[in-house]
């Protein structure tokens, strides 16, 4: 039998005793055993009231490996805490994939108390740990108490980039290709630094760097680089998304996506990569140049949630062009949007297809890489984009 069950027999129990016999020694049992519940639930209300709750995660929570968290109790009431109800939610934001944790523990008066729990996400992405509460049960355990918190904390976990080769559609090496790599050249485009020097006479007072000329005691001045052509845009489409779309779905196309920016970037290609967000009309647009420049990009890809409700976001894409050409366009999804056409306007398109389906989607003249899951790391080993 529970003990709220007890403790409402007893209730009774005294009532009766009392009605029957009158006497005051069942005055006195039938009071106290009203006043008990009553005080179980002051003592609860109390504890719950006086006690600090903290949580510890891993600085990196990495794809398939084990992360330890801890959960820090600290009791500052005399009531000893017979039971610690905390209960917590992680949600992965890119794979729309939520899983919840409980653990329970037993609290000294005046204690503190660590407790921790393991888990483990397949999936890469943008991982929620969040808690609202906590339930306290004093020694009696009849009644518990909610101790409300706003524990929130985030962690990204970032694809497992596995290596490709990319070659441009005809043929064409990336590598080398100096028609689209004009990096460590000077020239006149004030945005790019190409390098910082001593000033000498004839330099143009506009390239004097001023605070760091007053810092060092010397005029110092930065020349220019030459402008960065950017002949290709990777636009991964995350708007297609439905409720139908498996996490594995999301998680190779996420791998696929951060793995052909990589070995873009390492190659010292200068691209552009596009994302859908969760706004409408939002697209996220960056330009690379470098590996530096992927650690803000993976992280706001994996970031924004999608809305799932299986919309492309190439009209937002276009618009977010605004008339912009790119010779070569790159196109993540989970399946062909009857929009791809507009797409395709503006500049040669390659689809980069990632499905579970066993029928063949159709992209009309374009040409389409389709891969599953299963075998998406062998499909795109060599990417012709």
């Amino acid at each position: 039998m529970s003990r709220r069950f007890i403790s409402a027999l007893c209730i009774i129990a005294s009532v009766i005793i009392y009605i029957y016999s009158g006497t005051q020694a069942a005055l006195v049992l039938m009071i106290m055993s009203i006043l008990f519940p009553i005080a179980d639930i002051t003592l609860s209300l109390l504890a719950a009231g006086r006690l600090r709750v903290g949580l510890e995660l891993p600085a990196e929570v990495k794809k398939t490996e084990g992360s330890l968290c801890k959960i820090f109790i600290e009791n500052r009431t005399p009531i000893p805490l017979s039971r610690v109800l905390f209960t917590m939610n992680i949600e992965n934001i890119l794979t729309n994939r939520r899983e919840t944790f409980t653990v329970s523990f037993f609290a000294a008066p005046f204690g503190q108390r660590y407790s921790e729990f393991e888990f483990m996400t397949e999936y890469c992405g943008r991982l929620m740990f969040t808690c609202q509460k906590v339930e306290v049960w004093n020694i009696f355990g009849l009644f518990p108490a909610s101790h409300r918190l706003s524990i929130e904390e985030k962690r990204t976990v970032v694809p497992d980039v596995f290596p490709l080769s990319v070659t441009l559609t005809g043929g064409i090496s990336l590598q080398g290709d100096t028609e689209a790599i004009l990096l460590n050249k000077k020239g006149r485009d004030l945005t790019e630094m190409f390098q910082i020097r001593d000033y000498i006479e004839g330099d143009r007072l506009k390239q004097i760097h001023w605070k760091l000329s007053q810092k060092l005691d010397r005029y110092i001045v930065i020349d220019p680089a030459e402008t960065i052509n950017r002949e290709l845009l990777i636009f991964w489409d995350r708007g297609v998304f439905s409720h139908e779309t498996s996490p594995e779905t999301v998680d190779s196309l996420a791998e696929s996506v951060a793995s052909v920016c990589l070995a873009l970037a390492e190659e010292s290609i200068p691209y552009s990569v596009a994302w859908s967000t969760e706004k409408e009309g939002m697209v996220e647009m960056r330009d690379i140049t470098c590996t530096d420049d992927l650690f803000e990009v993976f992280s706001g890809m994996l970031s924004h949630v999608s809305t799932w409700d299986g919309a492309s976001r190439i009209p937002d894409c276009v618009q977010t062009l605004n008339g912009k050409r790119y010779p070569i366009i790159s196109y993540f999804c989970s399946k062909v949007p009857e929009e791809l056409p507009q797409l395709s306007e503006l500049g040669l398109t390659r689809v980069f297809l990632c499905s579970n389906d066993d029928e063949d989607e159709s992209t009309g003249e374009l040409v389409c890489n389709i891969f599953t899951p299963r075998d998406y790391r062998e499909v795109l080993r060599d990417v012709v984009i």
